[in-house]
């Protein structure tokens, strides 16, 4: 077990972070994070766009595109501005829905991990 663990990290912190690209460009907070049946965090909801919370867009990204940067302060998204503007759009319902999942991993690079 010790070597699938390097570091736990508590939600509350979590929710609220900011992300970055790897340019450094803002690309917005977590506003949530997202856990299966099993207790795996599949997905994070990022809050982006928008200006003191008003027109802003709910994106899902799979958890497992994001990283902490060197600081530990903020999240690195290994992905561009407007490949984060052309995600699928995310409705609550959509969390019981194993294709939208499947596709937001896609667009983001990432292996779904419940179809290995």
């Amino acid at each position: 077990m010790a070597q699938n663990w390097s570091k736990g990290y508590d939600f509350n912190k979590i929710v609220g972070t900011p992300i970055k690209n790897q340019q450094g460009e803002e690309m917005g907070k977590i506003r949530d994070l997202v856990i299966d049946s099993q207790g795996h965090v599949p997905l994070a909801v990022l809050s982006h766009g928008g200006f003191w919370g008003i027109d802003e867009k709910l994106v899902a990204v799979p958890f497992s595109a994001l990283n902490f940067d060197q600081t530990g302060k903020e999240l690195v998204l290994n992905s561009t501005r407007e490949n984060l503007d052309s995600a699928p759009s995310f409705q609550v319902s959509d969390l019981s829905n194993e294709k939208w999942a499947e596709d937001v991993y896609r667009h983001f690079g990432q292996h779904p991990y419940w179809t290995e």
